[in-house]
């Protein structure tokens, strides 16, 4: 157990925690100054990063120092659907990382807007790090909007499903001339593994949609 020296003018109390099974049996003894709080450096928790925030942070930490703006912008061109986030949601993002100290922010020299550049601290770092690491099950089989329409699409008539899959066909080559575009506009680290990884995705999602298309057509022709 430690003990801790007591200051001039302060009150001192001993809290009793139950049992902690994981690192001991023993009840685990905490000294505490009423008056100004907790004075004891415990060890405390790496904050657990949404998928948003983790985007967020990495962004910042790539090419800080970065302004608010130049990140909202790095946003609106991503070719990515999720990282089409409104300034109104990016903004409060923002706001809440400087707010439990994962962001910093210093003025630009100069500047009579008064605009500030963001940086990640060491303890916004330290998330980052815990958020690469954490390979949650939601990362293994992501949602897929397209995959749960199907399970319903015997909703709608035999030419309305065809249509449907050519739409997706359609928008899906769009799409892959779009982030083709991008992926020679841009740079970053480790980015033709990342470009490659986007492409190989939308031409898997093609892929599939042949295999729907000749279930819709050609396997129930041959049942009727």
């Amino acid at each position: 157990m430690t003990w801790y020296r007591q200051r001039p003018r302060s009150r001192w109390r001993l809290a009793l925690l139950p049992p902690c099974r994981i690192a001991s049996t023993k009840p685990l003894l905490l000294v505490y100054q009423v008056s100004r709080g907790w004075t004891a450096d415990l060890p405390r928790k790496t904050p657990s990063l949404t998928e948003n925030e983790g985007a967020l942070l990495a962004l910042v930490s790539r090419a800080e120092p970065v302004t608010s703006y130049q990140i909202a912008k790095a946003y609106e061109q991503s070719p990515v659907s999720n990282f089409s986030t409104s300034r109104g949601k990016l903004y409060p993002m923002i706001r809440r990382l400087r707010e439990a100290g994962l962001l910093r922010a210093s003025l630009i020299k100069g500047d009579g807007r008064k605009t500030e550049r963001l940086a990640t601290t060491d303890k916004g770092r330290a998330a980052l790090r815990e958020w690469i690491k954490d390979i949650r099950p939601a990362l293994l089989l992501p949602e897929d909007p397209l995959r749960t329409r199907l399970q319903s699409i015997d909703l709608l008539p035999r030419g309305e499903q065809v249509a449907w899959v050519a739409r997706l066909k359609v928008s899906l080559l769009e799409k892959l001339d779009q982030v083709e575009a991008y992926g020679r506009s841009v740079s970053g680290p480790y980015h033709e593994l990342v470009h490659d990884n986007a492409v190989r995705s939308i031409r898997g999602r093609m892929d599939w949609l042949d295999l729907v298309l000749h279930h819709l057509v050609v396997d129930r022709d041959e049942h009727d």
